[in-house]
C-alpha cells in the first residue's frame, strides 16, 4: 500500500496515454507500465480514468490525478510482467490476472 506524509499538491492534472500493442495482453502490460512510470518519475497518482477508445490492440485514455510528495511505499512495484498473464472477456466483463515484479 501507499501512504502519503502530505496531502495532494495543487489542482488535478491530466495525462493522456495513447498506446498500440500486438494484443490485449501486451496492451494491458504497456498501460500498467506507463502508469508505473508516471508514478515513479512524476509522483503522479491517478484517481480517475476516462477511456476515449479501447480495443484488442490500442487505447486512448485520459488519466486524472494529482502529484503527491513524500510518498512512503511498503512494497515497491519494480515492473509489470507477462508471466502467467491472463485476460478474458467474461459474462461479467473483462477480467485480468497479472503478476508484478516486486
Amino acid at each position: 500500500y501507499i501512504t502519503c506524509n502530505s496531502p495532494p499538491e495543487g489542482e488535478a492534472i491530466t495525462h493522456e496515454i495513447h498506446l498500440v500493442s500486438n494484443d490485449i495482453e501486451a496492451l494491458l502490460v504497456d498501460f500498467l507500465s506507463e502508469l508505473l512510470f508516471l508514478f515513479e518519475i512524476k509522483n503522479f497518482v491517478p484517481m480517475e480514468f476516462n477511456f476515449a477508445h479501447i480495443d484488442d490492440e490500442s487505447l486512448e485514455v485520459i488519466c486524472i490525478g494529482t502529484v503527491v510528495s513524500n510518498l512512503v511505499c511498503s512494497t515497491e512495484i519494480k515492473g509489470v510482467t507477462h508471466h502467467l498473464l491472463n485476460v478474458e472477456n467474461t459474462a461479467n466483463g473483462w477480467e485480468a490476472k497479472i503478476y508484478f515484479d516486486l
